[in-house]
């Protein structure tokens, strides 16, 4: 199928995926309402452009007519020829309603109409439509450029042919689809979550600098702590997707207070040239200003219990969390593993390394865990009763 796709947001994720999709060969048309966020993709998609036109010995004439397919707008009347159309603007239910609405007044009545919301479940968006059953998610990660996956959910609106065509599409864009169950956070985000939170709580606690539980981390099998990882989401965008957090995740932790006074001071992360660390010179940086504003929360809330730090803190929470997505069928393990391990960079996702470390040791880590730092570590009941069972040893082989 020849793709002519729309992408509404300027922002990192929808300036990302466009300039993915041109670099894929497809027709693609960014809107934006900044003129210098239009201008900056343009620019860059034509330097690609060339410089594959020069590897390739492509003439002029193939060169304009690539470009030609290239297009940036600030009119949603541009995309009356698109059959699939990915709205990639901010996580805010309202402004999502409002871009979405506008979109069905000018797109085709057979185009597929993609979200890559991934606070938001699919359905919720869904349910604002006049067309939901060709509403999709496909949950692109950033950077766009260097993560393979595309988490693809649907819901039970979604028709048959734009379930199909979503999976396609991102086969066919040279990404993986990853078919998911749909629910805030997916999969990845969501076994994500826990970790990244614990970090911040790590360090609030006394328990390492943000470069030493990176650097535990990493010797565990990540390739990028998470610490780093904050930085590159944005600090912003995880205070946000606290909103949708279990509250039983967020219980106990300064998470919100901290991210909050960082986000204040916009310290955002990479794309703010500070967050967990500072990038004044280009390479993540310890900043004593960090220090700071937890000594201004602890004089605020009290200081808390100072903790000792593992890397286990944060890999225990990973594993549960994926234990827990794939008793409730979120996802296969193969899917949930492989989400993983394309996103954190490691050799072994999850529930690899659950069968490695075989569940008594495993459910032994985790009670000591519960003892030493508290309830937040403990799987809750029928997980522990589905991991004794056959069902779970069946599914857990795919992994």
């Amino acid at each position: 199928m020849e793709w002519s796709v729309g992408v509404v947001g300027g922002g990192t994720m929808g300036s990302g995926i466009a300039q993915w999709l041109a670099r894929a060969g497809c027709d693609v048309i960014l809107h934006s309402r900044k003129p210098d966020t239009r201008a900056a993709f343009l620019k860059s998609a034509e330097r690609y452009v060339k410089r594959r036109a020069r590897a390739q010995k492509i003439d002029s004439d193939g060169v304009r007519a690539r470009l030609e397919r290239i297009r940036a707008t600030d009119c949603y009347a541009d995309f009356d020829t698109c059959n699939f159309v990915i709205e990639a603007v901010e996580e805010d239910l309202a402004t999502k309603e409002k871009v979405i609405h506008d979109l069905e007044e000018i797109i085709p009545r057979d185009a597929t109409l993609a979200s890559t919301t991934s606070s938001l479940t699919i359905d919720t968006i869904a349910r604002f439509t006049r067309t939901p059953e060709r509403v999709v998610g496909t949950h692109f990660f950033n950077p766009v450029a260097a993560i393979r996956i595309v988490e693809v959910a649907h819901t039970p609106l979604t028709s048959a042919v734009h379930r199909e065509r979503a999976s396609r599409f991102v086969d066919e864009i040279g990404k993986l689809p990853l078919h998911v169950r749909d629910r805030a956070f997916f999969v990845v985000n969501r076994i994500l979550s826990g970790p990244l939170l614990e970090s911040i709580r790590a360090y609030t606690e006394h328990a390492a600098s943000p470069a030493e539980i990176d650097a535990a981390c990493v010797k565990w099998g990540m390739m990028m702590g998470p610490c780093a990882m904050l930085d590159m989401i944005g600090l912003d965008a995880i205070a946000t997707g606290l909103e949708s957090l279990s509250p039983t995740m967020e219980d106990g932790f300064r998470c919100r207070e901290f991210l909050d006074r960082a986000v204040a001071e916009g310290r955002c992360g990479r794309k703010s040239g500070s967050g967990i660390y500072a990038y004044a010179l280009g390479t993540a940086q310890l900043d004593p200003r960090l220090d700071e504003i937890r000594a201004e929360l602890e004089s605020a809330l009290g200081e808390p219990e100072h903790t000792a730090f593992c890397a286990e803190r944060i890999v225990a929470l990973m594993v549960n969390e994926a234990l827990i997505c794939l008793h409730e069928g979120a996802a296969t393990a193969r899917e949930i593993d492989l989400g993983m391990t394309e996103t954190i960079c490691s050799e072994r996702g999850p529930l690899q390394y659950y069968r490695k470390r075989g569940r008594k040791a495993y459910l032994e880590d985790i009670d000591r865990l519960c003892a030493e730092l508290g309830e937040r570590f403990e799987l809750p009941a029928p997980v522990r009763c589905f991991l004794d069972s056959e069902r779970a040893h069946n599914l857990l082989a795919e992994s």
